[in-house]
């Protein structure tokens, strides 16, 4: 009997320690992790782009974990002021949140931010891309780029232009650079925002992306480049950047990360949740539609990636100092 309680110490001793159950002091009992709700931190707006497809990613991935998925928004500072409150929050398993290739690789190199994506995070898996593009209203007297270039050459800084990080802002600052033409960046929280502000005429141009589909496809605005590599599906008539001689990709990964400190076991049951809920049907056709859809990526496979991306981005950095210059 001796025996048998040893290894019954010893079974629940391994397990409390993996992280997969915890003992309660209240009612003596261990209990599975995890037994409680876990915030998901978003470092931009609700109704933006990252939140609409996380939270119906969560809603999945909740009924796998048999928890509620919380969302708690914290925009600011092109997704540094959530990210840098995921860094410093208890690594129990219980707070997670997604992390943004702006502002992981992009504005830590232009400014300083409290926090280290080797060092303050554990990725989970990542579980989307957002392509960007440049919209205009329908209305809109430019039809092409070249119509854009043509005036902002005649008339500095006439033309407004919105998005939500210096990292999507690129798209435009490249042709501001390449042409030696200036225009004017309007700042936005989220790229709903973006959007809201484009449709309500406060800003000419708007680089966005999943925002945009809904509003292409009622024809409130219209489409002038592609700031990714490919054509967007919904209009394969519209080029690239790329194809009009711009060295241009704004396409933005979201990754699901924990702080540092939370352990494997935790990780493995959040990433297994995310990965099932990822290939559920109706999670793939929602992302889809917001031309967001990319493969699942494992914690390890995702960290590498954010880490080269921070080095090919080191171009990028340069035209964003040097439009940062001319402002």
């Amino acid at each position: 009997m001796l025996r048998t309680q040893f290894f019954k110490t010893m079974a629940i001793f391994l397990a409390v320690s993996l992280g997969l159950v915890f003992f309660n002091a209240d009612d003596g009992m261990c209990q599975s992790f995890p037994n409680r709700p876990v915030t998901i931190i978003i470092p931009f707006s609700a109704g933006g782009s990252t939140d609409v497809l996380v939270r119906s990613l969560s809603a999945v991935a909740e009924k796998k974990l048999g928890v509620p998925l919380i969302i708690n928004n914290k925009p600011g500072a092109g997704g540094t002021v959530g990210q840098t409150e995921l860094a410093r929050s208890k690594p129990d398993g219980y707070t997670i949140g997604t992390l943004s290739i702006g502002a992981s690789c992009v504005i830590p190199q232009l400014r300083k931010v409290h926090y280290n994506i080797e060092k303050d995070y554990e990725f989970i898996g990542g579980i989307s891309a957002f392509t960007y593009g440049l919209f205009v209203k329908s209305d809109s007297r430019f039809k092409t780029l070249t119509d854009v270039i043509k005036e902002a050459r005649a008339n500095p800084g006439k033309i407004t232009y919105g998005t939500m990080s210096p990292f999507i802002q690129t798209a435009l600052l490249s042709v501001e650079q390449k042409e030696k033409v200036k225009m004017t960046y309007v700042p936005f929280g989220s790229g709903s925002k973006a959007t809201a502000g484009l449709l309500g005429g406060h800003i000419d141009i708007a680089i966005i992306s999943t925002d945009a589909v809904k509003f292409l496809e009622s024809k409130d605005i219209r489409m002038l480049a592609s700031a990714a590599p490919e054509r967007w599906e919904l209009v394969p008539d519209v080029p690239t950047m790329k194809e009009m001689g711009y060295n241009v990709d704004v396409t933005s990964w979201c990754s699901i990360a924990a702080p540092a400190g939370v352990n494997k076991a935790q990780l493995k049951i959040f990433s297994d949740a995310f990965k099932e809920a990822h290939s559920d049907p109706g999670v793939m056709s929602f992302f889809k539609k917001r031309n967001a859809y990319v493969p699942y990526r494992s914690g390890e496979e995702i960290k590498k990636f954010f880490l080269d991306k921070k080095e090919e981005f080191k171009p990028f950095i340069e035209t964003i100092k040097a439009g940062q210059k001319k402002k």
